[in-house]
């Protein structure tokens, strides 16, 4: 009798769990609604008052995510486009925080991570 109610308990903690989950990507991430573009509008230093947005950052970057969990992101600076692409996950920390994880096809230089020697990169959502 304990196993089935330890079995149920753990049962209902994970299923509701998910769903929980679920509702918070589907308020953020509208799965119903693609391609999605999030754009870059603004910018901070770790000066204050160093901040910019719009035309006045140094540069401009998007990133566009498809049905299929692919994603590409583009970056213009001087003129000059560069885009990558790659594969895009929600996941959830420890401490239940959630973060948006892009994993890239390949090594570059659009990847905003603190890792050098992962090709990902992680967002997280406030």
């Amino acid at each position: 009798m304990k196993k089935l109610i330890t079995f149920l308990t753990l049962f209902t903690f994970l299923f509701s769990c998910s769903k929980e989950d679920d509702t918070e990507i589907e308020n953020i991430f509208d799965s119903n609604k693609y391609p999605q573009k999030w754009e870059l509008v603004r910018m901070f230093g770790q000066l204050v008052g160093s901040g910019s947005t719009g035309e006045d950052m140094e540069r401009q970057e998007y990133y566009l995510f498809n049905a299929d969990d692919t994603f590409l992101k583009s970056r213009e600076r001087d003129g000059v486009r560069v885009e990558e692409s790659g594969t895009f996950t929600f996941e959830y920390t420890q401490f239940d925080e959630l973060m948006l994880v892009l994993k890239y096809d390949r090594d570059n230089d659009l990847i905003g991570s603190c890792y050098s020697s992962q090709v990902k990169e992680v967002l997280w959502i406030k």
